[in-house]
C-alpha cells in the first residue's frame, strides 16, 4: 500500500512537471521591447531569457494585453510573468523570483493644458486620468478614490493611456517615469508635448514572478538557477 501511494504521489509530481511552462509578459518598453508580437528586446527580457537558458527551459514569451497576463499567471498552472510591480496585496500570490529594477511614478498631462498648472495632490479627484486595466497604476488610482466610468478611464495599451491624453479625452495619466521616458522619447516635436505634472511618492520593485500553481519541482529549479545570479534587494 505504501508502495502504491509513493508511486502514485510521484506520478502526480511527474504529470505536474510535465505541464508546458509558459512566459507571460506585455510590451512595456524599456523592459520588454515587442515588434510583431514577439519579444526582441529590453532590459527584462534578457535578464528572463539568460535565466530560462541556465534552467535549460526553451519556452516561448507570449505577448498579452496585461490584464489578462496577469490573470493567466494567477490562475493557470506553471506560468511566469515580467515585469511584475510587487505590492502588499499581491505579495502572496506569487513566488517572487528576480528583482529586475525599481520605478517610480507621475502624473503626465500636456503642456498647452493651463489648468493643469495649479494641479495638487488635494485636487487629484477633479481632473480625469487614464492607466491599463489590471496595472499597479489603475490599481493604485482606484485605491486612491478614482472611479472608472466617472474620472477614470481603463484602456488595454499604455500607447492608448498616452493618445487618450493626446486627444484631449482625460487630463492625465498616471505612469512610471521609465516608461514615461520611452514614451517622450519617440513623441515628434510637431505633436502635443507631454509634461510631468504631478510627481508621486510611490516607488515600487519590479520582479520576473511565478504563479502559486507552478510544480514544485520546477520552481525549485529556477531558484537555484537565480540564486547563482546577483540579486538586489527588495523593498517589501
Amino acid at each position: 500500500m505504501i508502495r502504491l501511494f509513493c508511486l502514485t504521489l510521484l506520478l502526480v509530481t511527474q504529470l505536474a512537471y510535465s505541464k508546458p511552462l509558459r512566459v507571460v509578459t506585455e510590451d512595456l518598453p524599456p523592459f520588454q521591447v515587442v515588434e510583431n508580437n514577439k519579444v526582441v528586446g529590453g532590459t527584462s527580457y534578457f535578464l528572463v531569457k539568460q535565466i530560462l537558458e541556465r534552467a535549460g527551459l526553451n519556452t516561448t514569451i507570449e505577448i498579452l494585453p496585461w490584464a489578462r497576463a496577469y490573470e493567466t499567471a494567477l490562475h493557470d498552472e506553471n506560468v511566469l510573468i515580467f515585469t511584475l510591480v510587487k505590492t502588499v496585496e499581491r505579495a502572496n500570490n506569487f513566488h517572487w523570483l528576480y528583482k529586475i529594477d525599481s520605478i517610480g511614478y507621475c502624473y503626465y498631462g500636456l503642456k498647452d493644458n493651463a489648468s493643469l498648472v495649479t494641479l495638487n495632490k488635494a485636487k487629484l479627484l477633479d481632473v480625469t486620468v487614464s492607466a491599463v486595466r489590471g496595472s499597479f497604476e489603475a490599481n493604485r488610482l482606484v485605491a486612491s478614490g478614482f472611479i472608472e466610468s466617472k474620472n477614470l478611464v481603463l484602456t488595454v495599451t499604455y500607447k492608448e493611456a498616452w493618445d487618450l491624453v493626446r486627444l484631449g479625452r482625460v487630463d492625465v495619466t498616471y505612469a512610471s517615469d521609465f516608461h514615461a521616458k520611452n514614451i517622450l522619447n519617440q513623441i515628434n516635436p510637431s505633436e502635443p508635448q507631454f509634461v510631468q505634472i504631478l510627481k508621486s511618492d510611490v516607488k515600487q520593485d519590479l520582479y520576473l514572478a511565478a504563479g502559486k500553481n507552478i510544480a514544485p519541482d520546477l520552481l525549485s529549479k529556477l531558484q537555484t538557477i537565480i540564486k547563482t545570479m546577483p540579486q538586489p534587494d527588495s523593498n517589501l
